[in-house]
């Protein structure tokens, strides 16, 4: 039953209208319209029955898919990042263009590959390879040394200042995979 107001129109509907009135149990003996929406305040009452049936169906299933993708849109936002590879310090792994997919995570082992915050502008993110985790914090190095800053150059970066770990390519196409 949807909730509904028009009660003039119900006491005066003919007949075979599909308008038809209730009393509830309220105090003022007010009457309930069955059968029809309630109009939008300030606005003409929407015509047509309740969705029933198909329609209503159609209507749930449209809610719950809604609810569904936007549960999963906060869980990415929440727990992923993405990234783009640029420069050549994780070649051959990674190349310049490569699109990756990050898992929020402060856990980190040797071999993972981890974006965290370079310690010299820390608005700036590296990806670089786990290559020892201690109690001074990660040690990260590029799998190209020659063309690779980190921690050689500026030592081990705090377990905080990781973001996350790459655990997806996405793009380009051809080279799209989990990471080893």
């Amino acid at each position: 039953m949807w909730p509904l107001g028009d009660h003039k129109a119900a006491q005066n509907a003919p007949e075979g209208t599909g308008r038809q009135a209730e009393r509830d149990n309220s105090p003022n003996g007010g009457l309930l319209v069955v059968g029809r929406r309630a109009p939008a305040p300030g606005g003409p009452a929407p015509s047509g029955p309740a969705p029933s049936g198909p329609a209503r169906a159609r209507l749930s299933g449209t809610i719950i898919v809604g609810s569904l993708v936007a549960c999963a849109g906060w869980l990415v936002w929440r727990y992923f990042e993405r990234v783009e590879v640029s420069g050549l310090s994780m070649a051959p792994a990674l190349q310049p263009g490569d699109r990756l997919l990050l898992r929020r995570a402060r856990s980190v082992r040797p071999g993972d590959v981890v974006a965290a915050s370079d310690p010299r502008q820390p608005a700036r993110p590296v990806l670089k390879r786990v290559r020892d985790v201690s109690q001074e914090g990660v040690f990260l190095l590029g799998d190209n040394p020659e063309h690779s800053t980190d921690s050689r150059q500026f030592g081990p970066v705090p377990i905080k200042s990781v973001t996350g770990k790459a655990i997806y390519r996405y793009a380009p196409p051809g080279r799209t995979g989990r990471l080893p």
